[in-house]
């Protein structure tokens, strides 16, 4: 996928299912009977994700930062943030198999799309648009600005014939009404 499409939907598959992701690992995954010792009864004791594998939470947090940095980076560094997204998805598959069927399979599968969208991002970013490209500047050629001084051109300034608000035209175009007079008046 190229273009916002693609963009769009890495980002709403990582977001989703790391989101996901993290909200099953802090679930109860399973449930021990500890015996103790007599007199004392056996303990029943529920554990979460987190309390099993203390990383797996992490790795749903890392991969929505970054989906997150997938819409502020481009070039190489946004292909990094997929293969980092892509890993994370990974761990969250491996730390899946522990625990309960229901809750550690719907989690492998959320692990197992936040790896397809950092697969997604790795592989097709560079079609994909990044931030604030529409308001960069076209670079000049070198010899552009010393043509535009060598012609008396102040190339600092974009329209040569609008003059900055609350500045006299006349400094700024000598073929302006105004040059001769202050006033305006010829």
């Amino acid at each position: 996928m190229t273009g916002r499409r693609g963009l769009l939907t890495a980002l709403l598959l990582a977001v989703a299912a790391a989101g996901t992701g993290l909200f099953l690992a802090t679930r109860e995954w399973m449930t021990e009977t500890v015996a103790r010792p007599a007199p004392l009864p056996p303990e029943t004791v529920t554990r979460s994700a987190a309390d099993l594998m203390p990383w797996l939470p992490a790795a749903c947090a890392v991969a929505l930062a970054g989906a997150g940095a997938l819409i502020a980076t481009r070039g190489i560094a946004r292909r990094v943030v997929g293969v980092l997204i892509a890993l994370s998805g990974l761990a969250i598959v491996a730390g899946s198999n522990y625990g309960e069927l229901p809750l550690s399979a719907a989690n492998a599968v959320c692990g197992a799309l936040v790896a397809a969208a950092g697969t997604l991002a790795a592989l097709r970013s560079s079609a994909w648009p990044v931030m604030g490209a529409r308001y960069e500047r076209k670079p000049d050629r070198p010899g552009d600005l010393w043509d535009a001084l060598d012609r008396g051109e102040d190339p600092t300034q974009n329209n040569r014939n609008d003059p900055r608000p609350g500045q006299n035209p006349a400094a700024h175009n000598p073929e302006h009404p105004s040059a001769d007079h202050p006033d305006g008046s010829r």
